[in-house]
């Protein structure tokens, strides 16, 4: 992390930290006092988005279905589409080191449909001052979500690695995919002391 002053906020991100076996150890470290910003999205889509973020970068790249089922049509719980939508399994190195009141976890599928008032409470979370309203953000039709609107003449989106338009899954692999990540949602909501709506039918 770069030095702050005291009347800036700093930040930085990456998703590899939340399932570090070090990240949270080394962050407290580093500061104690830090606050910690969580974007969850639904397990089943976001193990599709995982799964289209690497097929992007290789031809011929296996299956949706091979990546994320084991031979005997059980979900594969150490593929790293699935392992790594499993927030269960990585939120108690966090909440063992960091008060409650330091972690901010946000539903990813609502920041898509409403990112204004994400924003908001964001603000909130970070002390600082409410000047990211709604006008901020408008909706890309070709990208099929809410674009950042910095009152210029054009829109920043996100590059052409986000937004990807999903396929339609196997019905069954999802279902199996629905019934995998179920339990672990509410042992996950347990523990955040919150619930996002997550249907997938």
């Amino acid at each position: 992390m770069p030095f702050t002053y005291p009347e800036l906020l700093t930040g930085e991100k990456s998703p590899g930290y939340y399932w570090s076996a070090d990240a949270a150890a080394r962050i407290l470290r580093m500061n104690s006092t830090i606050k910690l910003i969580m974007v969850v999205r639904e397990p089943v889509e976001r193990c599709m988005s995982n799964y289209l973020q690497h097929a992007s970068r290789q031809e011929n790249f296996p299956s949706f279905e091979s990546e994320v089922l084991l031979p005997d049509g059980r979900v594969n719980p150490r593929s790293p589409h699935v392992l790594n939508s499993d927030y269960d399994q990585f939120i108690d190195n966090w909440l063992d080191l960091f008060e409650r009141k330091q972690l901010k976890i946000i539903d990813g599928n609502l920041l898509i449909s409403d990112p204004h008032l994400v924003m908001k409470d964001l603000q909130e979370f970070l002390g600082i001052k409410q000047w990211i309203d709604k006008d901020f953000f408008k909706y890309d039709q070709e990208k099929g979500f809410y674009c950042y609107y910095n009152h210029s003449t054009t829109l920043k989106c996100l590059g052409d690695s986000k937004g990807r338009k999903h396929p339609v899954m196997n019905p069954i692999t999802k279902q199996k995919l629905i019934a995998y990540f179920s339990p672990k949602n509410q042992e996950f909501f347990k523990k955040i002391g919150k619930t996002f709506k997550w249907e997938n039918k």
